[in-house]
């Protein structure tokens, strides 16, 4: 990492593959894309490697993935089909494996990049779970927010940034999710400089009290339609049925970060074996420039 100066790293979340279609069918796409932009820092993947805890399914988003990780470091996160038990139904989450034999990392870790900090946190819990499908929780979240807070008491950072499969902020609902409100608090604290989240299937950005919140699941999942009417009031853009990725580019010593989406393909259908429309070069549709320190 280097010690100063300007770097530009990528986010993407939740490549796994639909219902009716595979990772090479969507997500192929999207890391195809990212294994041509130059100069990459790293890459944060924000969860949901694929659809179960299971060796095959993972050894395919390896393999789609192979080009764009012989060029990139990668820091991931956790999500909660990394939890998914294969044989479905009422069986209890798995351990997260594969998970867990892919990243030898903890669950929530950070690392310093040009005076920059990166926080990663966990966000589904195995003890607040559907079936195998392990949601946020209160506890999960205040069981982080001492240590959270201790790399986030730093007046030396010169920028702070988070990511988390679970969004705080999402299109369906008009308030945050309370599970995450301990988060939520230390983000304006400290001014953090923005949030990252996957989980929902598309890209949506918002702004909450100066502060940019990107929710970047749309790297391959099965597409969510942005419908209804409770959107909360930060809501700034967004958009649906694209395969895409987020760049963002920081510049400590101007104070400021530029976030660009960028989307390498577009699909008619949320869950399908339809060949997407994939452009020649990707096509930036959403940017936004902000500074590190509020």
């Amino acid at each position: 990492m280097p010690k100063r100066g300007p770097f530009t790293f990528i986010v993407i979340s939740d490549p796994q593959k639909g219902h009716n279609y595979s990772e090479k069918e969507r997500f192929k796409y999207v890391a195809d894309a990212i294994e041509k932009e130059k100069n990459i820092q790293f890459i944060l993947i924000g969860g949901d490697y694929n659809g179960h805890d299971s060796v095959s399914l993972w050894h395919q988003f390896f393999e789609v993935a192979d080009g764009m990780l012989s060029k990139s470091a990668i820091f991931p996160t956790i999500g909660n089909h990394e939890y998914h038990n294969s044989s479905g139904g009422d069986n209890p989450p798995t351990a997260a494996n594969n998970y867990h034999w892919a990243f030898d990392v903890p669950l929530n870790y950070s690392f310093d990049c040009s005076g920059v900090r990166f926080v990663v946190l966990n966000s589904p819990d195995p003890n607040n779970a559907n079936g195998d499908d392990p949601h946020p929780s209160l506890a999960l979240a205040e069981s982080q927010a001492p240590w959270f807070q201790q790399q986030l008491d730093n007046n030396s950072l010169l920028g702070i940034f988070t990511i988390h499969h679970h969004p705080i902020w999402d299109y369906y609902n008009a308030s945050m999710n309370p599970a995450l409100e301990p988060w939520e608090k230390l983000y304006h604290a400290y001014n953090i400089s923005a949030n990252f989240a996957g989980h929902t299937h598309n890209y949506q950005r918002y702004l909450i009290k100066g502060i940019p919140y990107f929710i970047v699941g749309n790297a391959g999942g099965r597409c969510a339609d942005l419908t209804g009417d409770n959107v909360p009031s930060g809501y700034m853009f967004g958009v649906t049925r694209t395969l895409g990725y987020l760049k963002v580019t920081v510049d400590p010593a101007n104070n400021t970060a530029t976030a660009q989406e960028w989307i390498a393909a577009t699909v008619k259908e949320d869950d399908s074996k339809e060949k997407p429309d994939v452009y020649k070069t990707p096509r930036m549709i959403d940017s936004t420039t902000f500074p590190l320190r509020h």
